[in-house]
């Protein structure tokens, strides 16, 4: 998950959190339906969570080292998101309609 988070975080000028299932989980008829688990297989689930900033910069996030529930609590600086979107991060600014105008032109 981390490596898609802070590309989606950047070019939406959002904030991004990501959370994952926490524990041993022994699913002996395969009811999650996917290909990759197989029956009876114990599967250890890391619980890693994570925020990312809408500059693409991770600002929280929690232990990896086992696979336990934990609680991860941050702060979101809403002038982060004003900035990231008005200031340095203003991609409207950049845009150049003259190339495109033909596909927004009506008929």
């Amino acid at each position: 998950m981390l490596s898609w988070a802070p590309a989606r975080a950047y070019e939406d000028r959002a904030f991004v959190l990501a959370v994952n299932h926490a524990g041993d989980r022994m699913d002996k008829e395969n009811l999650c339906g996917a290909a990759w688990v197989e029956p009876g297989v114990l599967h250890r689930w890391p619980g890693y969570s994570f925020v990312v900033s809408p500059n693409g910069q991770v600002i929280a996030e929690s232990t990896r080292k086992h696979n336990r529930q934990r609680l991860l609590l941050t702060e979101l600086d809403l002038t982060d998101l004003s900035y990231w979107r008005t200031a340095i991060g203003d991609f409207l600014h950049f845009r150049r309609p003259s190339t495109y105008h033909r596909i927004i032109e009506e008929g």
